[in-house]
């Protein structure tokens, strides 16, 4: 029940980010009149009045009347080379979820291994920090699949008995201390679904795009490109990467 809630919300919006079979959404839909181009910095910058429209192929998926999670994550280091971790985590109603979440401190012996962002009724891992010179911080985002099938994909793992995500990341918190080690944990973890893994820590942080028995994109603090800025990695729920064609029915995005 509200143990598996988070693990199967890749459901909430039926709809398969397709775009990366295409590498440019444009190019598979030529006759849309929008340009799904541009880098990461576009992206953030529209607003819902100077944005591009709706393809018509997709307006009705954006009439539906509810919306997925929209959770971001920024890992970003100031002047001084500190680094900062800032994430949301839109979870509704908030009436409700305000009086269900609190902060759980997980110990052993009677010494704090690790503490998190907790959801009464959830034992699972959904934002958590271990302390430590090289400590590390670990958050969760959704992430729809990027294929065809990936749903029933998702519920083969399930049904198979494979580990749930959240579980499986908080037993890595439990064991790993340091930052390598719990990025390396990660990345090498089998999950039932796609999610997005976002890690920071002393002065180094990692996203990585998650399938169920993969990586499918890693972005490194510090590492510029087109896609990002050195000093700053974000990721929301959607593949931009890919130039995930949800972007434009969601306003979280």
């Amino acid at each position: 029940g509200i143990q598996m809630l988070y693990e199967l919300q890749t459901l909430m919006i039926p709809v398969v980010n397709f775009s990366s079979s295409d590498g440019n959404i444009g190019k598979a839909y030529p006759d849309s009149g929008t340009n799904f181009g541009g880098d990461l910095k576009s992206q953030l910058n529209y607003s819902a009045v100077d944005m591009a429209p709706i393809p018509s192929q997709f307006a009705a998926l954006g009439r539906l009347p509810f919306r997925g999670p929209g959770c971001t994550g920024i890992i970003a280091v100031a002047d001084d080379g500190v680094v900062y971790h800032a994430r949301n985590l839109d979870f509704a109603p908030r009436r409700i979820m305000q009086d269900l979440v609190y902060t759980g401190i997980f110990t052993r012996n009677g010494t704090e291994l690790f503490r998190a962002q907790m959801i009464a009724g959830y034992a699972s891992i959904i934002t958590a920090m271990r302390r430590g010179p090289n400590g590390y911080a670990l958050q969760r985002n959704t992430r729809y699949p990027d294929h065809f099938g990936g749903n029933a994909e998702m519920f083969r793992h399930l049904l198979n008995g494979r580990i749930l995500n959240g579980w499986r990341l908080r037993k890595i918190l439990e064991r790993e201390s340091e930052f390598e080690a719990a990025a390396a944990a990660v990345a090498a973890a089998p999950f039932v679904s796609t999610e997005y893994s976002i890690i920071s820590g002393v002065r180094k942080g990692v996203i990585f795009s998650k399938a169920p028995d993969r990586v499918a994109h890693v972005q490194n603090l510090s590492a510029s490109s087109a896609e990002q800025r050195g000093r700053y990695i974000i990721m929301t729920n959607f593949d931009f990467f890919y130039h995930d064609v949800r972007e434009y029915f969601d306003p979280t995005a």
